[in-house]
């Protein structure tokens, strides 16, 4: 059984709770995400297990998780390892910022997912086919084009092609995918992400949310 810690919304420590019932009954905690930054201004995206739950087999953070009860956030650094089988060190990571999610719990109506969500960057360029993918949670990885990325999630385009490895397959492949192959994200998220995905390329200061 998997412990979290809780917060109030100003984030002062009230507990740890169980990490299904955290959810149940809408308490807040802390979340990790990574994004990685790939040749060429693209931006790694991971395909979401089948088995996945929620939000199965949709393209997501290229690796992120919840850390655990007593986990200060250079802990988070450990799920890179686990999803995508590469060794980080934690100052080699760019600091975004946090933003506060709220979304709907599909597993009990009217109650919400509530996270503190912090968010890094990461230039790493280790070839598609040899990240080394946790087969309970990924099932590939694949790269956006940041100026592509734009056009999809501001709708000038429908689709777009993408760029990854298939753990299934084990195969390289070009796909088209569309907005709804992502997970839904509030408050314009990825148009932020791609603008601070940028601004990071180009070495510019003053990221975040």
């Amino acid at each position: 059984m998997e412990y979290i810690d809780v917060f109030d919304i100003n984030q002062n420590h009230l507990g740890r709770e169980e990490i299904g019932k955290a959810h149940l009954e809408s308490m807040w905690h802390k979340t990790f995400h990574c994004w990685i930054i790939r040749p060429n201004n693209k931006i790694l995206f991971q395909l979401r297990s089948k088995d996945m739950r929620p939000c199965p087999d949709l393209l997501d953070t290229s690796a992120a998780g919840h850390l655990s009860a007593g986990e200060t956030i250079e802990d988070g650094i450990r799920e890179i390892k686990e999803e995508l089988g590469i060794n980080v060190d934690f100052n080699t990571l760019q600091e975004v910022g946090f933003y506060k999610h709220i979304s709907n719990n599909s597993a009990k109506k009217g109650t919400y997912n509530k996270e503190f969500v912090y968010v890094y960057f990461l230039k790493d360029y280790t070839p598609l086919d040899e990240y080394i993918m946790q087969p309970e949670e990924v099932d590939g990885v694949y790269e956006v084009d940041i100026k592509d990325g734009f056009k999809l999630f501001n709708n000038e385009v429908e689709e777009i092609s993408v760029y990854g490895f298939n753990r299934i397959t084990k195969q390289l492949e070009t796909i088209s995918v569309s907005k709804d192959k992502f997970v839904k994200k509030a408050d314009c998220y990825f148009n932020k992400l791609l603008i601070m995905a940028e601004r990071f390329i180009k070495g510019e200061k003053y990221l975040g949310f």
